[in-house]
């Protein structure tokens, strides 16, 4: 029996098994993967156990259709893809004729059985909205359950900061000047808010792909522009009028510190030429 291996699958993919309806795999069977973002398309075939394999995957949505000779077509629409994680999808073809397609929704949240990696995913669209007086992202971080934060310095599950790695789009950007002495959630370039799409924080049952990089990753994904144009403008501003005065200020008659900055940022994203996808 010839087994499928996954060493060399990038950190961001989608793997899966085709089942028939007796819960039998389906080998052979054409697979058609569709960036719902980009139109862009991957093909690939399951092999003799029915497994199938997208790996170096950007984060996103993806549509992915299954044919196969017997079977009527299926096409799973929305598979969401997180960084830093394999997407795990089971695919049950239906006995007919392959002109037949059966659309499903993807679950919102797929259960990861390809790895034991214990990780966290945090979405720009979660905390775009929040009150923020910093344009820094590497704070959202401590959101993920198992942070620690004593005396300035922070961890994840106990484990020693040294151990921590900080990526962007798989490059490292760990603050080298400060990665000792139990002081390293510091980076090197600022991961500002408005260029970052995700973060993953991973403490436990890391791959292959992330061997020699720490015990524990905290992987940023920039975004990425799709088939459509978009465009925004965001403006941050702070003032002592907004803030309450402490307790002692108001005892001793003392006003509010003063307190002012203003910010103002823009993006712009599309295909790098009109009409081209």
């Amino acid at each position: 029996m010839t087994r499928m291996g996954f060493a060399q699958v990038s950190t961001t993919a989608i793997h899966g098994i085709v089942r028939d309806p007796s819960g039998a795999v389906v080998p052979n069977a054409s697979l058609r993967l569709t960036d719902a973002g980009t139109g862009i398309e991957k093909t690939s075939t399951s092999n003799g156990d029915g497994e199938f394999v997208f790996p170096s995957l950007q984060s996103g949505k993806y549509d992915l259709s299954v044919s196969a000779g017997g079977f009527q077509s299926s096409v799973t629409r929305n598979v969401v893809v997180d960084t830093g994680r394999v997407t795990d999808v089971t695919v049950e073809l239906k006995v007919g004729g392959t002109a037949e397609t059966v659309e499903v929704s993807a679950s919102p949240v797929q259960l990861e059985t390809t790895s034991n990696l214990v990780s966290t995913t945090i979405s720009n669209n979660l905390i775009d909205n929040l009150p923020f007086a910093s344009r820094d992202t590497l704070g959202f971080a401590l959101l993920s359950p198992g942070a620690q934060t004593t005396s300035g310095n922070s961890t994840f599950n106990g484990l020693p900061n040294a151990s921590m790695d900080i990526t962007v789009d798989g490059m490292n950007n760990n603050s080298q000047r400060f990665k000792s002495g139990g002081t390293s959630f510091f980076e090197f370039a600022p991961s500002r808010l408005d260029a970052m799409d995700q973060i993953t924080v991973s403490t436990s049952g890391l791959g292959a792909d992330a061997g020699a990089s720490g015990a524990m990753q905290i992987r940023f994904t920039t975004k990425r522009g799709t088939n459509q144009y978009h465009f925004r403008i965001v403006e941050q501003f702070a003032n002592e009028d907004l803030n309450a005065n402490s307790y002692f200020n108001t005892l001793r008659g003392n006003p509010r510190p003063r307190s002012r900055s203003y910010q103002t940022a823009g993006s712009f994203s599309g295909p790098l030429a009109p009409f081209i996808p």
